[in-house]
């Protein structure tokens, strides 16, 4: 998809192994926030300290496989908390 009234990419182009690994990732990741814990901000500023990235660069629609494991495993130990 694109950004609204734009051609710009929602993300980058990814295989069928990295769409899924996305879609689990906003899945773990989204509830941080669309339950009321943190403010949208906030959640994406945990994450990219979590991954060690900066803001601009913390972006679900842009990451490895590897980085979106890593976001499920850190959403889940947080909502474990």
């Amino acid at each position: 998809g694109c950004h609204p009234k734009t051609s710009r990419p929602l993300g980058s182009l990814a295989n069928e192994a990295t769409r899924k690994a996305r879609m689990k990732a906003h899945a773990a990741f989204d509830g941080l926030w669309k339950g009321g814990g943190m403010k949208r901000s906030e959640a994406y500023a945990w994450l990219a300290d979590v991954l060690e990235i900066t803001g601009a660069e913390c972006h679900i629609g842009m990451f490895s496989v590897d980085q979106c494991l890593r976001t499920v495993e850190a959403c889940n130990k947080l909502v474990a908390k």
